[in-house]
């Protein structure tokens, strides 16, 4: 049982090995704070897009029924304004 210990660059990250190439790569401490702040961004990017076309839909909805009550309400004046 001789377990290596974990390796660990200059910077202090770990070393991994990157997917299927054999070779290793050094993650710096300032690689893993790009990629929580690139993540964070693209989680904020599909919340807002997401809200966005909640809000389109919600605002259509509205006009909808604004028109479904007017609608009746002309006919009903246009239909007055003959007598």
């Amino acid at each position: 049982m001789n377990a290596e210990p974990e390796q660990k660059d200059v910077a202090g990250g770990p070393i991994v090995e990157a997917a299927g190439s054999g070779r290793r790569k050094r993650w710096s401490p300032v690689d893993m704070v790009e990629a929580v702040v690139l993540g964070i961004g693209d989680t904020l990017r599909d919340m807002l897009d997401a809200g966005r076309e909640e809000a389109q839909r919600a605002h259509n909805e509205a006009w909808h029924r604004y028109d479904e009550l007017t609608k009746h309400r002309r006919e009903r004046s246009e239909r007055d304004d003959e007598d």
